[in-house]
């Protein structure tokens, strides 16, 4: 996989996810005081608290990071609402990262943020080799995650994910293997196409 040391990937990056936090949105909104704590993806602890003046802010703080304040926005749905954050660009976001090197959370497009997987080129036999033992490695954690495939005789939705990862993973292994096998005929007709020439 390539590594360049100026490019920033989601992957890298801690996560604050308004999903995870929706039992806690719903005490906020009814203006309650919450001081609590979680873990994120990193394995970081996140401590938060609610402040409460004009807007309602979110209160973050990551260990050896000073607290930073997040505006939360309401958004009306017509199945009811649901809070994001607002970033300090403006942008209403339901994930803020924060960078390794980093002490603010921000949004996806402050910190220029890409996805490991949109950084390969498909030309390249390296690049291709290491999209495929990403899905390999993908496919391997969430078959070891899978307590149970089946309910009931029926395949389970997470179950279903494998099967297209397994699916996905086969189908990249047999277009690497048939464009090989192209550009082997390719070579052999040229060859025996000199002959005559």
């Amino acid at each position: 996989m390539p590594t360049t040391s100026n490019k920033i990937f989601v992957e890298d990056c801690v996560i604050l996810d308004s999903k995870k936090l929706k039992g806690v949105f719903a005490q906020i909104r009814k203006k309650e005081y919450i001081n609590d704590m979680f873990t994120t993806n990193k394995g970081s602890v996140v401590y938060f608290w609610p402040e409460y003046e004009a807007d309602t802010f979110l209160t973050v703080s990551v260990v050896n990071n000073e607290p930073q304040r997040i505006v939360l926005t309401t958004v009306y749905l017509r199945y009811g609402e649901r809070t994001l954050f607002r970033c300090e660009c403006g942008y209403r976001a339901a994930k803020l990262f924060l960078p390794s090197n980093g002490t603010e959370f921000k949004c996806k497009s402050c910190l220029h943020l890409r996805y490991k997987v949109s950084n390969f080129n498909r030309n390249n036999k390296v690049d291709q080799l290491g999209k495929e033992m990403d899905l390999n490695n993908k496919l391997r954690n969430a078959i070891l995650s899978t307590k149970r495939p089946l309910y009931k005789g029926m395949l389970t939705k997470r179950a279903i994910r494998i099967e297209r990862l397994k699916y996905k993973a086969n189908t990249i292994r047999r277009k690497h293997e048939n464009r090989n096998s192209k550009r082997e005929i390719i070579s052999n007709w040229n060859r025996q196409r000199s002959k005559y020439i």
